[in-house]
């Protein structure tokens, strides 16, 4: 069982001792093709080195330094103007605005709807709910709540319809 765990152990030693090796040598090396590379090889390119250490630069700095200085202090001057607009700016955002009183015209009250029940009584209302199968019917005094089974539909459509009122009841 050993043997089986110390030969890969050395298979793998041995070939990275010999990589490190100075035996081994680098088949893309161009010395080791006298110079050429291999066409399977990665070849850099040559990029020739530019020597300006025998070339004197000589330039009138008065006349740049002088353009500069100006361009600078009117530039200098414009952050001064700009920032004094943007501290005017905050400053009337951060001032409360007087606010006029909003005038909502009140809406005129709905046309009141007629219900008729089955019973024969009838039921002036500005407004209901149906829920489900319940009529939740709105009165001066309170909600009024009927089944619509208890509702005459045929009636209270017809009531309403000649005051211009379309009652219909959602199918279930």
């Amino acid at each position: 069982m050993r043997v089986w765990k110390v030969f890969p152990a050395l298979l793998f030693l041995t070939s990275t001792l010999n990589a490190q090796s100075g035996f081994y040598t680098n088949p893309c090396d161009p010395v080791f093709y006298s110079g050429a590379y291999p066409p399977y090889c990665y070849q850099p390119y040559y990029y020739p080195q530019l020597s300006l250490s025998n070339t004197l630069l000589t330039v009138n700095n008065d006349g740049a330094m002088n353009a500069l200085t100006r361009q600078v202090q009117e530039l200098s001057e414009q952050v001064r103007e700009l920032s004094a607009e943007l501290a005017l700016a905050k400053a009337q955002q951060l001032q409360p605005r007087p606010t006029l009183p909003e005038v909502i015209a009140p809406r005129p009250p709905a046309a009141p709807i007629t219900f008729i029940l089955k019973n024969g009584a009838q039921i002036v209302s500005q407004g209901y709910a149906i829920v489900g199968s319940m009529l939740w019917i709105m009165t001066p005094s309170g909600y009024v709540r009927t089944a619509l089974s208890d509702v005459d539909l045929a009636a209270t459509q017809r009531e309403n319809f000649k005051r211009g009122i379309t009652f219909e009841v959602p199918k279930i």
